[in-house]
């Protein structure tokens, strides 16, 4: 590794005319990939989690989900709605219609 410095610290324009092509590589490169600031992603699912610690599983059925459920039903553009309900949580996924803005 010595000999390696050793060598461009003894070849300075060699050195010089090597970071100037890098640096200048990477500008060019950095010019021609492709770039988006805000990228038009859509997603088609949304994923609702809540915990209710120390619940059974009918409770946070009964008091989050069936709520959960019943508020997101009012929303428009949704497809469908699939609950997963355990002891202490409960998972809701939300399915949105492709051509809703």
């Amino acid at each position: 590794m010595t000999k390696l410095i050793a060598y461009f610290a003894d070849r300075h324009l060699l050195t010089n005319l090597i970071f100037i092509s890098i640096l200048v590589g990477g500008v060019l490169a950095w010019q021609n990939i492709k770039k988006e600031e805000m990228p038009a992603i859509t997603f088609d699912n949304v994923r609702v989690s809540a915990l209710y610690p120390g619940a059974t599983a009918n409770e946070v059925e009964y008091f989050v989900t069936r709520e959960l459920e019943k508020e997101l039903k009012t929303v428009s553009g949704i497809r469908r709605i699939i609950s997963s309900v355990s002891p202490g949580s409960t998972s809701i996924t939300v399915e949105i219609e492709k051509d809703h803005p």
